[in-house]
């Protein structure tokens, strides 16, 4: 690169450095961050994940027309001006012998799965269990479904385990929007609103402090009742930064909406039952199985 061209990426102002990496893959945008000190600085690539199931889940195919089923909303945690793109991972596989018919989605529509609302889909499962990632692009207001067919004509199963959703940001320096994701999950803060909210009149009492530094000052300038503040060392012990940037963040998650929304909906599931270890075809006997082709016609 010439002296001219790197003189005019550096004088690039920090919303360009965004506007390159939307084109980006979410591993593009990493790679790309990594050219320079000026794409790194602006950028400031993190990843926070989100469990959206922990619990193993299992769906067998009808004899008849398999209709798409959904599974449940995508978490959105932050602002869609954070987000670079969204990843929706499991570990998945069909019923490991025979043709292959199951897919997942990720779609726009929570009532209906049809090609005008699909965002991304999933090649077909493996017999093996294999890791999946499906990344799309998130816009403002829009909210977003995990649906899946595991496929018609008899036999056919779907399994489905570590349902997630990985956050690729633009975070702040120090990556305090993923950390501070991080720490909450680890904590077990997430657990319940009650230590969201908790957390964040923390924050906010914090943030009231006038003294309370920048992340770019040293603790030594902080007045004798911050640095001796049992919110101070609560925060500490947690693993949190205890300066406007890393308090504003916590501040920002623990009082959104969609995070309460998510936890609500963690806690209101209903167990999913999992097959009985053992049985490789799901209890079925061998003339339930109608296995003649990978493809079926499917009327989105």
């Amino acid at each position: 690169m010439t002296t001219t061209a790197t003189w005019m990426i550096h004088e690039l102002p920090a919303e360009i450095h965004q506007l390159v990496s939307t084109f980006c893959t979410s591993r593009d945008a990493v790679s790309l961050s990594r050219t320079c000190s000026s794409f790194h600085d602006a950028l400031w690539i993190s990843k926070a994940t989100w469990m959206l199931d922990d619990k193993p889940k299992h769906w067998v195919g009808p004899h008849n027309q398999d209709p798409p089923r959904l599974i449940q909303e995508v978490s959105i945690l932050f602002p869609p001006t954070m987000i670079q793109s969204v990843r929706v991972c499991c570990m998945w596989r069909d019923q490991g012998w025979g043709n292959r018919k199951s897919r997942l989605f990720v779609s726009t529509n929570s009532d209906q799965l049809s090609h005008d609302s699909i965002v991304v889909q999933s090649d077909i499962a493996e017999h093996d269990e294999r890791p999946l990632e499906l990344e799309f692009k998130t816009k403002a207001d829009v909210k977003y479904y995990v649906w899946c067919r595991v496929g018609g004509g008899g036999g056919h199963q779907l399994f489905v385990r570590e349902l997630r959703v990985e956050y690729v940001l633009w975070d702040l320096p120090n990556l305090h929007f993923a950390r501070t994701l991080s720490i909450l999950v680890q904590e077990g803060t997430t657990e319940n609103l009650f230590g969201v909210k908790s957390v964040a009149v923390m924050a906010s009492t914090l943030l009231g402090e006038e003294e309370l530094p920048s992340s770019t000052e040293t603790s030594t300038s902080m007045s004798t009742s911050i640095v001796h503040s049992p919110l101070r060392s609560y925060m500490e012990e947690m693993g949190i930064d205890v300066n406007r940037e890393s308090l504003s963040a916590l501040l920002e998650i623990s009082t959104s909406q969609s995070l309460h929304d998510a936890i609500l909906f963690q806690r209101e599931k209903v167990p999913t039952k999992v097959p009985t270890p053992g049985l490789r075809y799901g209890g079925l006997d061998d003339d339930d199985f109608d296995l003649d082709s990978d493809e079926e016609d499917f009327d989105y």
